[in-house]
């Protein structure tokens, strides 16, 4: 069932319960099959039983960084100082990498330190481009 036009997989308990085919397009022709006696047989088989009682992968991952995310907040805590955070973005999208003092940014996202806010005084921080492949943008 990884193979492209295999169909799509729900999360929601509440969607598998009851849901019907709808298409949506605009300038262009489609074939369908919804039913196999009277448009003849699919081209592809339907996802095993298993399939649908497994969270998602994409679910897995969101709760695994957000869980690694979690881990690297209490570590920071611990170690004393500012504590950065994914603020803005996808869970894993920003990985702070407290010990190398380094936050790998996969896609656009914003990191934080908010339990490090000044109201007065004097805010300073030092920011080291390593690698620009992407774009950079850092202020408070």
């Amino acid at each position: 069932w990884s193979s492209s036009g295999c169909g799509v997989i729900f999360d929601s308990e509440k969607i598998k319960q009851g849901v019907y085919p709808c298409l949506s397009a605009g300038d262009c022709k489609v074939r369908y099959k919804m039913h196999s006696r009277v448009h003849g047989a699919f081209s592809y088989s339907p996802p095993l039983v298993d399939l649908w009682t497994l969270p998602s992968l994409q679910a897995r991952r969101r709760e695994e960084a957000l869980r690694d995310e979690a881990e690297i907040a209490e570590m920071q805590q611990r170690a004393g100082g500012p504590t950065l955070r994914r603020l803005i973005g996808a869970p894993g999208d920003a990985i702070v990498l407290p010990g190398m003092q380094k936050i790998e940014f996969r896609n656009t996202s914003t990191v934080g330190a908010p339990d490090s806010m000044a109201k007065s005084g004097v805010l300073y921080y030092e920011v080291e481009l390593i690698s620009t492949e992407g774009h950079a943008q850092f202020g408070f």
